[in-house]
């Protein structure tokens, strides 16, 4: 499949993510295009309004409706900062009950088991660059604690998460607990 427009212009780059799972990045935004097919198997608390070319889900919010709704087609890290979204925030509130009620019970265990694997590691949230090199903002898995890395390379900085921020040695400082 080739796309050649979304709610955010036109594509520069798209992948395969899965079947009927396509990501599209635009100029200014992007987001997860999910095709009719593959958007009939959803489960109806993680269903937006559908097109004629199947639904769009743009990247900062929605595409964690996409994450939960398939969850074997992403990365635990992916399935994990979606139920963390969905549990915290109010935009969605039928995905939330879904993931609340004996539905979400296999979700809520994937996260609860990625907490328990991972909880000493980080994820990172806010960057900025400077001629020196990345500062970065990052939460620990487990209980929420903020951490700033400093200097950071691009390797550095673009690594897969979760990361351990020992790596980093002096360029880290942790917050008092």
């Amino acid at each position: 499949m080739h796309i050649t427009s979304s709610p955010w212009g036109k594509p520069q780059t798209q992948r395969k993510i899965a079947a009927g799972i396509f990501e599209v990045s635009c100029a200014g935004h992007g987001g997860i295009l999910v095709t009719p097919e593959r958007f009939a198997t959803m489960p109806e608390a993680f269903r937006l309004t559908p097109g004629a070319s199947g639904c769009w889900y743009e990247e900062d919010c929605e595409v964690h409706l996409v994450f939960l709704a398939f969850p074997d087609d992403f990365s635990e890290m992916a399935v994990w900062h979606a139920v963390n979204f969905l549990t915290t925030a109010d935009y969605y509130p039928e995905a939330k009950a879904f993931l609340a009620a004996d539905t979400g019970s296999a979700l809520r265990e994937r996260h609860k088991r990625f907490t328990e694997t991972n909880g000493l590691l980080y994820t990172p949230g806010s960057m900025m660059s400077s001629a020196q090199g990345w500062t970065i903002r990052f939460r620990r898995i487990s209980d929420g604690n903020v951490a700033i890395a400093k200097d950071l390379s691009d390797d550095e900085a673009f690594s897969p998460s979760p990361v351990d921020l020992a790596r980093f040695g002096e360029r880290v400082s942790y917050a008092a607990a």
